[in-house]
């Protein structure tokens, strides 16, 4: 007798599951295997969900459970037996069955609920606050197994049964049999299938079990590489309710397969994309859109360029208020980083101002809330970033014209790029102007200027140091300046704009020939 076997690790197989051209049992690519049968060792079968329930966190009956004798209680797996007069009700006080909401039973061998009528009684009294069960590398084989456990469990909200291989649910089940299944998920809102061997269609028809659910985890299942269905299928009403789809490390390769997929389902409004192949986000050339989506996540992504961010924006609709992302390819642990100006760095720090910028409803990126204060420098930033390109490509950049016109900035003439050497890259001209009233928000000129030569890699806090030598004070405030839009030209009258943080670059701030305000 040969036994056909699917390795969790995909090396250790030689096909998956033919035998001379004839699929004999599914498996995951290159990952099935033939095994002769040596009946002189026994095969196991698998446990029962109630006995190993019972192993790791105790009793289900207390002491009139209606055994004779005295009490027996095994210590865990170690083989040993306890017995005691009243070990039993001891057990089931230190167990708390009731108190508990978090039920792990991963890599127990489950195959079924299993039990007698009794325990099954108890289980659903002593369990029910049970809000979360992980079933996970087991060997349940039918969602008639499953449906089973979770009718015992009458609050759970949380299934996870990720490494699992369960039969598919597409010609298995009679009308009838459908309507218990959907009867007995009908209270489970979240449900874990990642590293199952799953394709979509496969996909659609689990979720179609369960009526109320709104978080989908699907990832690692390589046999998802597209959004194809069957004929027989509505997508639309099996996830009607579907809120949040996690895809990570599945096949598609197409940002227009995902664009098909996601605008299937009406509710979906978040999604989570990474370390998937897609390299660009392709223009949104027909009426797909997601009505709903506002939380995106891409990591490990190799989607790397700036107008890929601007149709990313384009998709949500200028709705996406929460992304998570980080480009793929590492060396040594550290990012691979890119200076092309037209390409994200690879380095979140310095990537964050630049995204915060194009996109308008971001108010949470990489975990960290966007404040009103972070949003108007880093759009005061990119619009000095998009500057720093030829006049022909700023429109091609998103936002850019509406940020200008926003912070009433006036577009700049590309500067040539300068001699690679010291001196040229000093600034030459800052004119620092001096106000003794700094309560007043018009800084008058006093005649009291100077110009500076300053290194742009040079701190604001060195910046004041100087000025204040030369001004001989104690200490100053500099602030970015324009002249005020009230006085006339040939007062030449300038206003603060924003104060310089000291830690930051001046070339951050000012260019050669700019003003700055000194308040002291």
């Amino acid at each position: 007798m040969w036994l056909g076997v699917e390795y969790d690790d995909p090396t250790r197989g030689k096909h998956s599951g033919e035998y001379k051209g004839e699929q004999i049992f599914q498996a995951a690519p290159n990952a099935g295997a033939f095994i002769k049968f040596a009946s002189a060792r026994p095969l196991v079968e698998g446990a029962e969900l109630v006995a190993a329930l019972q192993e790791r966190y105790g009793l289900l009956e207390g002491e009139d459970g209606g055994r004779e004798g005295a009490d027996a209680v095994p210590l865990g797996d170690s083989g040993i037996v306890v017995e005691a007069p009243g070990m039993r009700d001891v057990a089931r006080r230190i167990g708390r069955l009731e108190r508990l909401r978090e039920v792990g039973l991963e890599s127990e061998w489950v195959t079924c609920l299993g039990g007698s009528e009794r325990e099954h009684k108890l289980l659903r009294d002593r369990l029910k606050g049970v809000r979360t069960i992980d079933l996970s590398t087991n060997l349940i084989s039918s969602w008639r197994d499953v449906g089973e456990i979770v009718t015992h469990l009458t609050g759970l909200k949380v299934l996870i049964l990720n490494h699992s291989r369960i039969r598919s649910v597409h010609d298995t089940f009679s009308c009838e049999e459908l309507k218990t299944l959907r009867y007995a998920f009908a209270s489970v809102s979240e449900l874990h299938l990642g590293h199952c061997g799953l394709k979509w269609a496969e996909a659609v028809d689990i979720a179609s079990l369960f009526p109320a659910l709104e978080t989908l985890f699907l990832n690692h299942n390589s046999g998802i590489v597209d959004f194809s269905t069957r004929q027989d299928q509505d997508v639309r009403a099996s996830m009607s309710s579907l809120k949040v789809l996690s895809i990570d490390g599945c096949g598609v390769d197409s940002w227009s397969e995902v664009a098909r997929g996601l605008s299937a389902l009406p509710a979906l409004s978040a999604v989570q994309l990474s370390e998937l192949t897609i390299t660009t986000i392709s223009p949104r050339h027909s009426s797909l859109t997601f009505p709903h989506l506002t939380r995106i996540t891409l990591g490990d992504t190799h989607i790397s360029t700036w107008a890929d961010i601007d149709r990313l924006d384009d998709w949500t609709g200028g709705r996406l208020a929460s992304l998570r992302i980080f480009c793929a390819g590492h060396e040594d642990g550290v990012p691979k980083q890119t200076t092309d100006p037209l390409c994200m760095s690879g380095d979140p720090r310095a990537d964050r101002p630049l995204l915060i910028a194009k996109l308008a409803s971001l108010t949470s990126l990489n975990g960290s809330n966007v404040t009103l204060t972070e949003r108007w420098d880093s759009e005061l930033f990119y619009v000095h970033y998009v500057d720093r390109l030829p006049v022909a490509e700023r429109v091609t950049w998103g936002r850019y014209a509406e940020l200008v016109k926003k912070h009433d900035i006036a577009p700049k003439a590309l500067v040539p790029k300068p001699a690679s050497n010291l001196k040229s890259k000093m600034i030459s001209k800052v004119w620092a102007g001096l106000d003794l009233t700094p309560d007043l928000n018009v800084i008058a000129p006093n005649g009291m200027t100077m110009t500076l030569r300053l290194l742009p890699s040079a701190t604001a806090a060195s910046l004041q140091k100087r000025v204040a030598r030369q001004l001989k004070v104690p200490a100053v405030r500099v602030c970015t300046a324009r002249p005020h839009p009230e006085a006339p030209e040939s007062i030449g009258t300038w206003e603060p704009v924003e104060k310089m943080d000291e830690g930051e670059e001046i070339g951050y701030w000012v260019g050669d020939g700019d003003t700055v305000v000194v308040v002291v």
